[in-house]
């Protein structure tokens, strides 16, 4: 693969705790090779950087001294990613090893501003993963321009977006909306 732009991966979390660990083994086990890891604490009440500390080499971390919505929290992350393309891993998510290997190469076309793809939701019983149900989206290569059908219904699944930082343009006010605390994505894309 020669085309390997900077992804920066955002993980946002405020006194999310209970699943940080495996969202970042997951974060930092990528095969694709080209990767910064940006840990945003919203204003967390637990010890955040406690958890993120084993991961300080490969791992940059911020934190907001004030609770901010989750609109505001993901631009705040936002104005510190240096990559061409973005992917939010949520504190309670976690990706595939491969996952960035897969969607990156669809980014070499210029017009293209997003992949996603299906997704696992998983619960945790003691030590174990169960699946609970898959989510499909309606999206598909054969199938790129899905505006229409995003008004129709929406159907991206956040934890497998990632898009072109250049899409979304330089000025934050057209990032997430700083008023909403669910929903940033929907909104958004």
């Amino acid at each position: 693969m020669t085309y390997q732009p900077l992804v920066s991966i955002i993980i946002n979390t405020h006194n999310s705790i209970e699943f940080l660990t495996e969202a970042l083994e997951s974060a930092c086990a990528q095969t694709y090779p080209n990767t910064e890891i940006l840990v945003y604490d919203n204003a967390s009440s637990v010890n955040i950087y406690e958890i993120v500390a084993p991961f300080e080499k490969r791992v940059t971390y911020f934190r907001s001294e004030d609770f901010l919505t989750l609109g505001q929290a993901r631009n705040e992350a936002l104005k510190q990613a240096k990559g061409e393309l973005i992917d939010f891993l949520d504190a309670d998510d976690l990706f595939l090893a491969n996952k960035l290997e897969k969607q990156v190469p669809y980014f070499e076309k210029v017009e293209v501003g997003i992949v996603h793809s299906n997704s696992k939701f998983l619960r945790k019983k003691g030590n174990q993963w169960e699946d609970q149900f898959n989510y499909t989206s309606f999206a598909s290569p054969s199938k790129p321009w899905i505006f229409g059908e995003l008004l129709r219904r929406y159907s991206i699944s956040w934890d497998t977006a990632i898009f072109r930082k250049s899409a979304i343009g330089e000025n934050p006010a057209k990032w997430f909306h700083p008023h909403f605390n669910m929903c940033t994505d929907f909104d958004l894309f």
